[in-house]
């Protein structure tokens, strides 16, 4: 027997060719309903015009031995795979409200089943539901607030896929025998307060039959649904200028340094310095505030200082930014001696200790952090990958540069999918195995190869344009380098 929503499907295509009017607001969806005790009732909508569906709803949990929530669904029959975007709309109300995919056996509050939740605190994974009217448990996912969810049963393996606008997030998997063969798959919404109404939208809808549907692998679905933001592999307003501050032999005042971006139509860059710039630094942040340039990320150079996270100098470079209330992120790395003669785990766990204690204090300031390949145990990005899970925060993500990776260039196709759904940044350089270290974009042997790599993977992010020289004026380097690059992407099309 061909599942409902095979013939759902069919009848959109129908819709679309203007042969029937199918009068239903719920699109692929056969009902809306509230389950359980819903003080507010839900409603869903479905846009033919935009293709998306908002669902609405309030209700107090997803929990325990019963639930109340609005479900947007159909009945399905064995194996199935769904997929969307999914955003809240608004701020909420409440930080645990949910939203995601639900397979569930029955339409009563305690039946048996299996969702993909995403919280307002971000919170992600697969909670579920075993016996009617039996406690809840769920598998937690690495991601935090994902906009993209791949939902699918294989048999007894339930499997969730999430994803920022990015790349790929997380994966996780659970097995169950409960979920019955004939089952309702939908869209749901818990405000977690049943007198509040809480609101999402589900767009770029897609459903299939794992291994029969010729559905788009998942990296490819994400990337072409990702919202335009300028990024991107030949995305030139997202470009972000590197090491144009200690390096510039024209040493440019933070207004010719504005003058200087905004004649080369860069309106980002991140901030590295010496100590004999920290005393700007303010000034520099409220000019280029002035000028409309992002100051995008800071640099970070953490060293022992006794019983301090920081020393002195970074210290003064993080509290400026906590006094000027900029948003941005710090790139960080250690010096080599700050790992000497410790073994790999008391390298892991003193890396890991450290950048937690920062990422708790930077990001009640709103700023991030990202992990940066300096070299040494450090510079690895599987030891950094590691240490992003281990502290399981979405606050802090990887910063790869090229011009740090020469010993990475054999691996690069098999770590950059690793390290992709960290990423924040990717700061480019002309590269040759065998050196030098820094050479002009374009003008290397590889750089190509590795760009097409992460052309391959769907790379949607920043791309840093570095101004890495001795004794030169930065402006002229920086347009080198965008000259370079300008070559380099005509190659990948």
């Amino acid at each position: 027997m061909k599942t409902v929503y095979r013939l759902m499907l069919t009848l959109i295509i129908v819709l679309l060719a203007g042969c029937i009017d199918l009068k239903t607001d719920y699109g692929i969806f056969e009902d809306q309903l509230d389950i359980g005790d819903c003080k507010i009732e839900g409603d869903l909508t479905y846009d033919i015009v935009r293709d998306d569906y908002v669902i609405e709803g309030s209700g107090e949990n997803i929990w325990f031995g019963s639930d109340a929530f609005h479900y947007g669904c159909f009945r399905a029959e064995g194996d199935i795979i769904v997929r969307s975007r999914i955003e809240f709309i608004g701020d909420g109300k409440h930080p645990h409200r949910k939203t995601g995919w639900m397979f569930r056996n029955e339409l009563d509050s305690s039946s048996v089943h299996v969702s993909a939740t995403i919280h307002g605190d971000g919170l992600t994974g697969i909670q579920y539901r075993l016996a009617d009217g039996g406690e809840m448990s769920e598998v937690k996912s690495a991601a935090v607030g994902p906009v993209f969810v791949q939902f699918s049963r294989q048999g007894d393996l339930i499997e969730l896929i999430t994803a920022s606008d990015r790349g790929i997030i997380d994966t996780v998997r659970f097995q169950t025998e409960n979920l019955a063969q004939d089952y309702y798959t939908g869209i749901f919404i818990c405000s977690h307060d049943n007198g509040l109404e809480e609101s999402a939208i589900f767009s770029n809808v897609q459903i299939g039959i794992p291994g029969e549907d010729e559905l788009e692998g998942f990296t490819q679905y994400v990337s072409k649904n990702a919202k335009p933001t300028g990024m991107g592999m030949n995305g030139k307003d997202n470009l972000i200028a590197w090491c144009i501050v200690p390096f510039d032999a024209n040493d440019r005042t933070p207004e010719e340094r504005a003058a200087m971006l905004k004649e080369l139509n860069i309106s980002k860059y991140a901030y590295d310095y010496r100590d004999r710039h920290i005393p700007e630094f303010e000034k520099e942040i409220s000019i280029m505030e002035q000028e409309g340039i992002d100051i995008s990320a800071v640099w970070l150079w953490i060293q022992d200082q006794e019983d301090q996270l920081l020393d002195p100098s970074s210290e003064a470079v993080v509290q400026t930014v906590e006094a000027s209330e900029l948003n941005t992120e710090f790139w960080i790395s250690f010096p080599g001696d700050f790992f000497a003669g410790l073994s790999d785990e008391q390298k892991f766990d003193k890396a890991v200790n450290t950048i937690a204690a920062l990422n708790e204090r930077v990001e009640k300031s709103g700023c991030t952090i990202a992990l940066y390949n300096h070299g040494d145990w450090f510079g690895d990005p599987l030891n950094q990958v590691r240490i992003i899970r281990e502290i399981g925060s979405g606050n802090i993500g990887i910063v790869y540069n090229f011009h740090h990776a020469h010993q990475d260039i054999d691996r690069f196709p098999e770590l950059f999918p690793k390290m992709q759904p960290y990423l924040t940044a990717v700061n480019l350089n002309g590269m040759k195995k065998e050196g030098p270290k820094i050479i002009t974009l374009g003008e290397g042997e590889i750089e190509l190869e590795m760009l097409r790599v992460m052309q391959k993977n769907g790379y949607q992010g920043p791309l840093g344009i570095i101004g890495h020289t001795e004794g030169e004026d930065i402006k002229q380097v920086l347009q080198r380098n965008l000259e370079g690059l300008d070559r380099l992407m005509d190659s990948l099309q």
